[in-house]
């Protein structure tokens, strides 16, 4: 688990803090991958569904060019889209690693 400040009014933000305080989000992993093509595919199935993503380590990844399994881009959700998120997935036959 990660917390990440997120400015609150920032473009695209809708302040979704909830109980965590104005401008905070909680984030779960969803997935580690080094396939930009296999996030791409994720990321617009979970905001169809209206889940934001977010994208962290994309820079590292693309540096090392997948040189290292380790450093893949994680796909994040917020806390309380994490199970629906998973779910979704599911649902489209992604299969994803374990809790």
């Amino acid at each position: 688990m990660l917390l990440v400040a997120v400015k609150p009014g920032a473009p695209g933000q809708e302040n979704r803090a909830g109980r965590h305080g104005a401008g905070v989000a909680l984030l779960r992993e969803l997935l580690r991958t080094n396939d930009s093509v296999r996030i791409a595919r994720l990321t617009a199935l979970l905001e169809d569904q209206r889940i934001q993503t977010f994208l962290f380590d994309t820079h590292l990844s693309s540096a090392f060019a997948g040189a290292v399994d380790l450093l893949g881009q994680r796909l994040m959700v917020a806390d309380e889209d994490y199970q629906q998120a998973r779910r979704i997935l599911a649902e489209f036959g992604e299969s994803l690693p374990d809790e």
